[in-house]
């Protein structure tokens, strides 16, 4: 999983189909031990960086294995969200989650987000999740870019 990840954050172009086969193992080993991706925490903020800056510059938005594993990332660090340390909780709502709301072309991307928020939302648990101000941020910026949208 560690190679994986590495070998996409080093690589200059694409070829996301082997990083989704790389968070789809991740995915089943944190389902098993939900800790196990803490080690992995940065890693794969900085593939989730680039994977949204190469998902921003595509002009179309035709391409699915991108928005699939911008999804399967999102929900990854969603539930680790609590043990983020500040800055990147403050990157991660400002920058990462606001610009593919602003500039996705694709509405899948975007889905992923509401569908994120959906669960922060209902979640009575407030210790794992965001603050209320981290979602009012991201709650704002999705009702101004979805009026746009639609």
């Amino acid at each position: 999983i560690v190679e994986g990840l590495v070998a996409y954050e080093k690589t200059q172009t694409g070829g996301q189909q082997p990083l989704y086969s790389v968070l789809l193992l991740m995915k089943s080993a944190c389902s098993v031990t939900p800790n196990y991706g803490d080690r992995l925490l940065q890693i794969l903020y900085r593939c989730l960086q680039k994977a949204i800056r190469e998902h921003v510059m595509q002009a179309t938005s035709s391409d699915s294995i991108s928005s699939e594993v911008i999804a399967l990332m999102l929900d990854l660090l969603k539930s680790r969200f609590s043990i983020m340390q500040t800055e990147m909780k403050r990157s991660f709502i400002q920058m990462l989650v606001g610009s593919l709301i602003e500039k996705s072309p694709c509405n899948k991307a975007v889905g992923s987000v509401v569908k994120i928020m959906d669960d922060w939302m209902k979640s009575q648990d407030t210790t794992n999740g965001p603050s209320i101000r981290e979602k009012s941020i991201i709650l704002i910026k999705l009702m101004i870019n979805v009026e746009k949208r639609f």
